[in-house]
């Protein structure tokens, strides 16, 4: 950030960048110390403008009598630094929104997980029975009408299993 006394001559009388001795301010005109920071003829006129690198809010003052020469007191802020907590921001909401999206991903994954997996011991179990082979024992704990198709299926095979069994003696006899 850069302030600066400028008088009506455009010579500075105070530069905060060069304030260390009245000597570093002598010969230093306006356009050799705000290279690129201000339109032409800007600076004069008070109000808040944009240059390519830097936004300046520049407004006249005048010290003592009305009738000595207006003087403007400028400060020009690099845009970069206007734009910092902007992008700060942008920056925590990427990575909140990131981590977030990471969380609801693994959740969605474990949910479906749960979701699906007894249903899938349920159909290989189905599977087995089809071929006449004799399903293991589901062990399908969800609390819910899932873990009640399971059982009553379960029950199903057992009982299928063992009327096999006695067509099978039946015709072995």
């Amino acid at each position: 950030t850069t302030t600066g006394l400028v008088d009506a001559e455009r010579r500075f009388l105070y530069h905060s960048e060069r304030k260390r001795t009245w000597e570093s301010l002598l010969g230093i005109g306006l356009d050799a110390a705000l290279p690129d920071r201000r339109p032409a003829g800007q600076l004069a006129t008070s109000g808040l403008f944009r240059t390519t690198d830097h936004l300046v809010s520049a407004e006249s003052v005048r010290l003592g009598s009305t009738t000595a020469q207006p003087l403007t007191l400028f400060r020009a802020v690099p845009i970069r630094e206007v734009d910092r907590p902007v992008r700060e921001f942008f920056l925590w909401v990427g990575v909140t929104g990131g981590t977030v999206l990471v969380l609801v991903v693994g959740l969605a994954v474990v949910a479906a997980r749960q979701l699906t997996s007894p249903i899938y011991q349920l159909r290989d179990a189905a599977s087995r029975l089809t071929r006449g082979e004799t399903p293991p024992p589901l062990r399908i704990e969800t609390n819910d009408e899932l873990e009640d198709f399971a059982t009553d299926f379960q029950s199903m095979a057992e009982a299928l299993a063992g009327q096999r069994r006695q067509l099978e003696a039946v015709v072995s006899e």
